[in-house]
This record gives structure tokens, C-alpha cells and sequence, in this order.
């Protein structure tokens, strides 16, 4: 009797997984100026507000690939500010909480999270 034997491949490794909470405080904006050349004014900078996108991936699917890995999206907006017209400064002092999901893919690296400031001008 002949019996042939497959060689079975293992199953690829779980991925790694860390979670980490992150912490952003934006306190204020120093040194804005506005061009006056263009007519325009503090007027038109009446309320200001800072937007925050966190942008990372989350736990991939069961294989170790990195194309097949979701990504996570949130966002976060500060209150609306006025501008100190005699200083160029705008006080937030706002913090926001995150919980960041660090997935590896290979030799212990992960992929990273993006943090995006943007300031928007609120205008009636």
C-alpha cells in the first residue's frame, strides 16, 4: 500500500494588535493675519473653528495582507471662536479623546494613524 502525504502550509499569524488612547489639547491659534490688500476684514473672521480627522486602519481581516485592511474615520470639531482682532489670536482649549487600534502586518510594524487639522471660517 502507497500512501501519499500533503504537506500542509500553517496558518498565516494573527495580526498583532495594540490600543493606545490618545490625547489632542488644541489650545489656540497665534499669529493669524488676514491679507488687507483684498478688502478684507476681521468681519469676515468672525467665527472660527478647528476641525480634527483621525484616520488610521482598523484590525484587517484574517489574512496578512494590507490591502485587505479597513480604514477607520473620525472626526472632531472645536466650539466657534472669535478672533482677537487687536492680537491675531484665536483660544480654543479643547481636548478629544481617542481610542487608537495599531494593527501590524508584518515583523512587528504597524500601520500608522493620520491626524488632519483643518481651521475652518464659520461665516453666516
Amino acid at each position: 500500500m502507497v500512501v501519499k502525504l500533503m504537506k500542509w502550509m500553517p496558518w498565516p499569524p494573527l495580526l498583532l494588535s495594540k490600543k493606545f488612547e490618545a490625547k489632542i489639547t488644541v489650545n489656540c491659534l497665534k499669529g493669524f493675519s488676514f491679507l488687507s490688500e483684498k478688502h478684507v476684514g476681521v468681519q469676515d473672521f468672525d467665527r472660527l473653528r478647528v476641525g480634527i480627522k483621525w484616520k488610521g486602519s482598523t484590525k484587517g481581516i484574517s489574512l496578512n495582507l494590507s490591502s485587505l485592511t479597513r480604514k477607520s474615520v473620525k472626526k472632531n470639531f472645536t466650539k466657534e471662536e472669535c478672533l482677537k482682532e487687536d492680537e491675531g489670536i484665536v483660544e480654543w482649549n479643547e481636548e478629544f479623546l481617542s481610542v487608537c487600534n495599531f494593527s501590524g502586518y508584518k515583523d512587528g510594524v504597524f500601520h500608522p494613524w493620520e491626524v488632519v487639522f483643518t481651521v475652518f471660517n464659520v461665516s453666516s
